[in-house]
């Protein structure tokens, strides 16, 4: 959805003469401007999300703002956010980084490790060194601390997840807590779901983000239980799993009758919204 009409071309030389010198100056050169203008995107993705702006388009968070606003993948987005907020507690990181002197690479690295007692000391060796070593030094700070190994005992403890049924809503709400790297792992998962879904049922590209990833996590859960596409799974399980619902043949017509559910909502309403998701078989019986 980002907008190119107001779009500026980069200022880039037309001679196709110029030296290799003259080439790797005007890299980078912009190569700065990068990092620069890269600081002052985040610095506004920061005051729009502590505005809430991307509830204006009924996004969930700011990160999936980002992603449909600026065609940005949602982990970049997420990214992004999270560099934005993290700068505002580093004054000299963020300094460094609106003079370019500092790429987004190195800036994303630092900001994860990066406190009021080691940031003049990370900052100083981030400027001397590549990108690549400040990445690996930052991952030994960040796994190599006594306290890491009891913070994923103590992440890994409270895995959980509950479900909560709304029967006058007719829902279901689902609650998950996780590890980071495993709750990334689901994330990506319901990254690539929510691309499947929309490429093999294109009129639900149009849904709310947030309705696409519960779209998502149904797509994996009928993955698994063998029914999705309506094939069979290599485990068989398919038909070791079914909802059978019943509804009087007048409420599909548009009369009064029910299904025999534990909801009071219409007949046609529950039907329909298992057709979306289900692989069916009716009977009709008088």
């Amino acid at each position: 959805m980002l907008s190119h009409a107001s779009a500026v071309p980069p200022a880039v030389p037309s001679d196709n003469d110029l030296s290799i010198d003259d080439l790797d100056r005007a890299i980078t050169s912009l190569a700065a401007q990068l990092n620069a203008v890269t600081h002052d995107f985040l610095i506004l993705v920061r005051r729009f999300d502590e505005r809430a702006g991307w509830l204006g388009w009924g996004f969930q968070s700011c990160a999936d703002w980002l992603h449909w606003r600026c065609d940005l993948s949602l982990s970049a987005a997420r990214e992004k956010v999270r560099v934005a907020h993290a700068l505002k507690c580093l004054p000299a990181i963020a300094m460094a980084f609106a003079k370019g002197e500092l790429s987004y690479s190195k800036v994303r690295a630092l900001t994860r490790v990066a406190g009021r007692e080691n940031e003049d000391e990370l900052l100083e060796f981030a400027l001397r060194t590549t990108a690549a070593r400040v990445e690996e030094r930052c991952r030994e700070l960040r796994c190599g601390r006594a306290a890491s190994t009891d913070e994923a005992v103590r992440a890994l403890a409270r895995r959980s997840l509950s479900l909560r049924r709304d029967p006058d809503r007719g829902t279901i709400t689902i609650t998950v807590e996780l590890p980071l790297e495993t709750g990334e792992l689901v994330d990506k998962a319901l990254d690539q779901a929510v691309e499947a879904t929309a490429s093999s049922t294109p009129e639900l590209a149009e849904e709310s983000w947030a309705a696409q990833r519960a779209d998502a996590l149904v797509a994996l859960a009928q993955t698994y239980l063998g029914r999705s596409g309506g094939g069979e799974a290599a485990t068989g399980t398919s038909d070791h799993y079914q909802v059978v619902v019943h509804v009087d043949e007048s409420a599909l017509r548009g009369g009064v009758g029910g299904p025999v559910y534990r909801s009071n909502r219409s007949g046609a309403s529950a039907v329909m919204r298992a057709a979306l998701y289900w692989s069916r078989t009716s009977t009709a019986s008088r």
